[in-house]
């Protein structure tokens, strides 16, 4: 299954922190009643290692807006709701903030999708071998290979794809634990731009187009692919 769905843009701008829920509960609050702090202390969130680092979550059953005055993330909760109506849930929300005029650059717009593919059917085999196509191996002789994991970034264009393969690996989502291949996709163009709806919506559909390209077409073995069920 879909294991997580984010798209995230980061941004500049002169709103405060202090601020920056106020305007964003305005918007939203209506829609995503529920709101939640992050728990990283303020001291902890200016290092750069946490700076782009939500400080707070909007949500309903189906979508999350997570936000500080550095970040905006949207989030599938729940089962995935294919990507047409998800699309158009992050057109309307970036058209409702990019109205208030607080944010004044783009610096990063990415998409990460995190999968993972357990043995479920007795004819659907998931070792990373059968799932992945055309897996980098050392091919020793004499010496038996078992690949863990694998991590490189494609580049394509003013695009970038940071790749994670891990096999037989655990991933928690909510209350529930898969095991078995991870396939973690994260897709971003880091060309800094002024504000522009047209824009930014454009790049996130390219942006998908080319990770689902990518994860369909070259990263997924063919034989697995023609044993999946696949919707989008």
């Amino acid at each position: 299954p879909l294991i997580s769905s984010v798209v995230e843009l980061r941004y500049v701008s002169e709103i405060s922190s202090s601020k920056i829920a106020l305007v964003f509960f305005k918007l939203f609050s209506e829609e995503f009643p529920e709101l939640e702090e992050s728990k990283i202390p303020k001291e902890l969130r200016e290092k750069e290692e946490f700076i782009f680092t939500p400080q707070y979550t909007l949500s309903n059953e189906n979508y999350s807006i997570s936000f500080s005055n550095k970040v905006i993330s949207f989030q599938v909760l729940g089962e995935y709701k294919y990507w047409d109506n998800y699309f158009m849930f992050i057109c309307k929300s970036l058209e409702k903030i990019f109205q208030e005029g607080f944010v004044l650059r783009i610096t990063r717009i990415g998409i990460r999708y995190i999968s993972c593919f357990e043995k479920v059917k007795e004819d659907l085999i998931t070792n990373i071998t059968e799932v992945v196509n055309n897996l980098p191996s050392l091919n020793v002789d004499g010496y038996e290979e078992k690949i863990n994991s694998y991590n490189t970034t494609l580049t394509k264009d003013e695009n970038s794809y940071r790749i994670l393969l891990a096999n037989n690996a655990k991933v928690t989502k909510k209350d529930q634990t898969f095991n078995g291949t991870i396939i973690d996709i994260d897709a971003r163009s880091e060309k800094t731009i002024e504000v522009s709806l047209d824009y930014v919506i454009n790049k996130i559909e390219n942006l998908h187009f080319e990770e689902k390209k990518l994860f369909f077409e070259k990263i997924l073995h063919p034989d697995f692919v023609n044993k999946l069920d696949i919707t989008y």
